[in-house]
């Protein structure tokens, strides 16, 4: 429906670096056409003359483009080196959420074991209703207090792994 009356413009040709260049000189868009079975790309001229007088073929501009990439592309052992190093820095986010969630368990456990005495107290009625009462309430805010952990959180990001 949005496409409803509206032009559509077939392409003869299907070009690759249609679209993707610019002029140097006058930084308008780079065309392309056909001839003698050949894909020649040229400056549009959209602002005026322009410096750039020739053509340049499309066999000739994606080699120009592989050497580009060529130079700034990284290489596979580079590649390499910064995978290993993500890799450690994941292990050890890892291990470092798991040494935290550890020792957050063991302050879980300090605090019930607390509140298991504490119940004990207060049925052998050494402790009032209300002092009890204040007793319990510090140690479920305790208890409540440090920030929760998700399992996202313990096991690191799913983006660096997924890279």
């Amino acid at each position: 429906m949005s496409k409803r009356g509206k032009v559509h413009h077939v392409r003869k040709n299907d070009f690759a670096f249609l679209g993707l260049l610019k002029c140097a000189s006058c930084d308008t868009s780079i065309t392309a056409e056909k001839q003698k079975g050949h894909s020649y790309y040229r400056c549009t001229k959209k602002k005026g003359p322009c410096q750039e007088k020739h053509y340049l073929r499309e066999e000739v501009l994606t080699k120009q483009i592989t050497s580009y990439l060529q130079k700034v592309s990284l290489s596979s052992q580079d590649t390499e080196k910064v995978l290993a190093a993500l890799d450690s820095e994941q292990d050890k986010a890892r291990q470092d959420a798991q040494a935290e969630v550890s020792v957050l368990k063991e302050q879980l456990t300090i605090i019930e074991t607390k509140l298991v005495k504490l119940l004990y107290v207060y049925l052998v009625d050494a402790l009032s209703t209300e002092e009890y009462a204040a007793k319990k309430q510090s140690l479920l805010s305790q208890k409540v207090g440090p920030p929760t952990l998700s399992k996202k959180d313990c096991l690191g990001s799913n983006r660096l792994a997924s890279s």
